[in-house]
């Protein structure tokens, strides 16, 4: 699942222009959940979906966890300040995202 974390995040960041808080794009995430389950023999299931928030939320945090092999971590931290605003949006919006990723078509 880390994979299409990842790849949402990404995509979303995109559609947004770098904020990933652009909520008409997050409309869209739920049909292409649908559209994977339909091409995959390997289902998301409903927990997987309702967790799909957080794990998205994760990827942006990736790069903070890696600034300790920089020589100045702190300057690293800061030139990801935009990944941390969208990781916590995310997470402050979890609930709302994952009844969305939830919904019936």
């Amino acid at each position: 699942m880390s994979e299409i974390a990842y790849t949402l995040y990404w995509w979303l960041c995109k559609q947004g222009h770098g904020q990933i808080a652009e909520v008409g794009s997050w409309k869209k995430v739920n049909e292409l959940l649908t559209c994977y389950n339909e091409g995959t023999s390997k289902l998301l299931t409903l927990e997987e979906r309702q967790a799909l928030p957080l794990e998205i939320a994760r990827v942006p945090l990736y790069w903070i966890a890696e600034t300790h092999v920089f020589p100045n971590p702190a300057q690293e931290v800061l030139k990801h300040a935009d990944k941390i605003a969208n990781a916590r949006w995310i997470f402050e919006h979890r609930d709302q995202l994952s009844d969305l990723f939830v919904q019936e078509e």
